[in-house]
């Protein structure tokens, strides 16, 4: 009873990745019954062992792409794709990984407590179900009634979702219970973000302005390549093609054929149909819902084309088509009034977008067919000059996660297609959403290492960077050496290497300026450092500080009192997380996972 009381009082703590990730495996209903029978070309991926098909990968991702759909209103593009695709195996690598641990550990959830947690928490679904309400609100008695009283089998889902949610929060359990947040740590947190500073800080440039950069020798930049080349610089294996495409970009016939709706709407409301009625039927905009009315608005508020067309007609006229960048439009002046001296128009439209029509996309895969098998026949360049086309080349070759081709877009088949072909090979017909492709592999470069002479410039931008910062070093403990002596930090400033004095006052830890904000040492130093005291320097990205504290502000325990509560729970939150995260990626790295995702994507 104790455990199910603690998980109860905890539900409201963001269950990070272990639980999000089942959810996630719910809403997708990828199935876990691995038989491991099948063939590995039909597997996506292997978890120490346990496979992903691609029939269980791409159900998950269908049922993705429709919820994105449904959230969005848009289609996908190629990138949104891909991401969606990452998203999907990040959450089905997480689940496998989580419920292997689930069985390792020999985690299992008793019938009493299953029960005893369905009835302290029913599931929010059911409460929006009519046959759990009274008058049109949640009815707990009528719940407690079924739930003690089942006529089958009809809670056995209900159970195996919460059977493994309970699961889940049973090893999430065991991974948090080390968060300890103690009352000094509690207090830290609130003097971070409401306690005062103010402060005179000696900045010490790293890179002074008309400084001559450091000479760097051949020695050192050869031994700097040698410790670093095969971290820093070596090369994956990168493949060279060159494509032609074939945008699909509307046609004249597809643009006519719009036109010639428009002409027929045009007519029927002529005949006495209702604008509004054929908005509803026709129109592609948002605002069809509502009859096509777009409200008043001013001028500047639409694009220019449809603002001049909307203020010059008269109430009541149907002007149109007007072409803008969203595709024409007819439109019906509502009303008309002055508001602050402003004209303002009321109108409706009827929006038709000019889209690539199915006999466009015919003829252009037509072309590209009578490319692809000459190319074939007589050679790719051979082919580009009969058919007077140029060819796109992807300079300096593309890796295996390039998915992105200028001119084409984000078209990951390309990629996978390099990758899995041969020098010379041409590619079957590529299709996206914009573009129809064919490729030619023109290289294949093996993984290498850049050569010296490449990166020796780079190498020594580094080298002098590190040589100043060391310079910067120095003179800042030196400027400390003085400060400690005596003399004032005003008196150390060194105008013509930017050596300069700052005060910085009204701020706290968390709202720190410039490059003291988020710096680790500089919160560490101004906690502990007595009024009108002198810190060692404090390096940041681009200097190191001597800091000296002029004014720290009061304490107030008062409000402390009212917070510390709130405080407490959002550090223990912080910290569970961050160990939730951590057993995930400790996880994850120990894990043995062997992606083929590059067969199919």
């Amino acid at each position: 009873m104790g455990v199910m009381t603690y998980m109860r009082n905890r539900m409201h703590i963001i269950l990070g990745i272990l639980i999000l990730a089942f959810l996630a495996t719910i809403l997708f209903s990828w199935g876990m019954g691995y038989s491991g029978a099948e063939s590995d070309q039909h597997l996506v991926a292997k978890i120490n062992g346990q496979d992903i098909t691609y029939d269980q990968f791409i159900n998950a991702y269908n049922q993705e792409s429709s919820a994105y759909r449904e959230r969005s209103g848009q289609e996908l593009t190629e990138a949104t794709r891909q991401r969606l695709r990452d998203q999907v195996w990040e959450n089905m690598v997480n689940e496998i990984l989580v419920q292997q641990a689930i069985n390792k550990m020999k985690i299992t959830v008793q019938d009493a407590e299953l029960f005893h947690f369905l009835e302290t928490n029913p599931p929010e679904f059911l409460q929006t179900q009519e046959v759990f309400q009274t008058d049109g609100r949640f009815d707990y008695q009528k719940y407690l009634e079924a739930l003690h009283n089942p006529q089958g089998n009809e809670w056995l889902q209900v159970e195996q979702i919460y059977s493994d949610v309970l699961r889940r929060q049973k090893l999430q359990n065991q991974i948090i219970s080390s968060a300890v947040v103690s009352p000094d740590e509690v207090k830290e947190a609130f003097s971070d973000e409401n306690v005062k500073y103010e402060i005179e800080a000696l900045s010490i440039p790293i890179n002074p302005p008309r400084s001559q950069a450091p000479e760097i020798t051949e020695d050192a930049i050869s031994k700097y390549y040698q410790a670093n080349k095969n971290e820093k610089y070596a090369v994956p294996e990168k493949r060279t093609l060159q494509y032609v495409s074939w945008m699909k970009t509307p046609s004249r016939e597809d643009t006519v054929l719009v036109l010639n709706e428009l002409e027929e709407i045009a007519f029927r409301l002529t005949e006495g149909e209702l604008f509004e009625d054929l908005a509803r039927i026709y129109s592609v905009d948002g605002s069809a819902a509502n009859g096509g009315d777009l409200d008043f608005f001013a001028r500047g508020q639409m694009v220019k084309p449809f603002e001049d067309a909307a203020f010059t007609a008269e109430i009541g006229a149907v002007i149109g088509p007007v072409e803008t960048q969203f595709g024409f439009h007819l439109i019906k002046v509502t009303d008309k009034k002055t508001e602050e001296g402003q004209e303002k128009v009321r109108a409706s439209h009827i929006l038709l977008k000019v889209e690539t029509g199915p006999n466009t996309i015919d003829q252009l895969m037509g072309n590209a067919r009578l490319f692809s098998y000459d190319a074939e026949d007589q050679g790719y360049e051979k082919a580009l000059l009969s058919y007077n086309l140029k060819a796109d080349t992807t300079k300096g070759g593309i890796d295996k996660s390039s998915i992105f081709f200028p001119g084409v877009g984000y078209v990951s088949e390309l990629s996978r297609w390099a990758f899995s072909s041969k020098a010379g090979s041409i590619s079957q017909i590529i299709e996206t959403d914009n573009a129809i492709i064919v490729a030619q592999l023109l290289s294949v470069t093996p993984p290498s290492i850049r050569p010296l002479e490449e990166v020796k410039a780079a190498i020594e931008r580094e080298l002098q960077r590190q040589e100043r910062e060391k310079i910067a070093m120095e003179l800042a403990e030196s400027l400390y050496a003085k400060a400690q002596e005596g003399t004032a930090l005003k008196s150390l400033q060194i105008d013509s290497i930017g050596v300069k004095l700052q005060r910085h006052s009204d701020f706290t830890i968390n709202t720190a300026p410039g490059s003291f904000r988020n710096n680790k040492a500089f919160a560490a130093t101004i906690r502990e450092m007595n009024l009108n005291k002198i810190s060692r320097p404090i390096k940041s990205s681009r200097d190191f500080s001597i800091i000296q504290l002029r004014m720290r502000g009061k304490f107030d325990e008062t409000k402390f009192g009212v917070e510390k509560e709130s405080k407490y729970e959002q550090l223990l939150t912080q910290k569970q997380n961050q160990l939730i995260t951590e057993w995930m990626q400790a996880t994850r790295d120990a894990a043995k996972i062997e992606d083929f995702r590059d067969r199919f994507f």
